[in-house]
């Protein structure tokens, strides 16, 4: 039997519930480790080892709405993490939300990860907004008028260094329309 007597005064270790929670994820569990992650949490909700199993967690559950809760927790505690900003991005992806995903892996901070990651959503919003230009006369006008405002009412977003120019615009069609306005 392996009793655990407790001292007056002494407090446990969140260790072995943490290490617990870790193994449970790792062996597929994740309904349990998001139990033994939150039993820590209740304790103490700043505890960046729970919360990265809670996170992980939901993930592998597609707990998308939750799982951003979490991790602006964990941003709020390390902001300066950059696999927050790319678990972040990847989760607006997920549901997505283009935009906020660019965001967010930008501040993930030369993780070549995140950068391929913007890179294949900038190249997937050239292709959406060069089929916009086509066959959607309103957005067309719109962009005429400002291609940014126009994008952003979209919910297309451009990080910093794609904004000068046209250089964001890989498609073709997208390119020619950015050199021509209709008349």
């Amino acid at each position: 039997m392996n009793a655990v007597i407790e001292q007056p005064g002494r407090r446990r270790s969140p260790k072995p519930t943490l290490s617990r929670a870790e193994y449970l994820l790792s062996a597929g569990h994740p309904e349990e480790a998001i139990l033994a992650s939150r039993r820590l949490l209740r304790k103490n909700p700043e505890h960046l080892g729970a919360l990265e199993v809670y996170a992980k967690s939901l993930w592998q559950l597609s707990r998308y709405d939750q799982l951003l809760v979490a991790i602006e927790t964990m941003i709020r505690l390390n902001p300066y993490e950059p696999g927050y900003h790319a678990l972040r991005g990847a989760v607006y992806q997920a549901l997505g939300r283009t935009g906020e995903a660019i965001k967010s892996f930008a501040r993930a901070e030369d993780s070549e990860t995140a950068s391929a990651a913007i890179e294949e959503l900038r190249d997937w919003q050239s292709t959406v907004i060069a089929d916009l230009l086509r066959d959607d006369r309103v957005f067309s006008a719109h962009y005429a008028q400002d291609p940014e405002a126009a994008c952003q009412a979209r919910g297309f977003e451009f990080v910093p260094e794609y904004r000068t120019g046209e250089s964001w615009l890989t498609h073709p069609y997208a390119q020619a329309m950015a050199y021509t306005r209709p008349s």
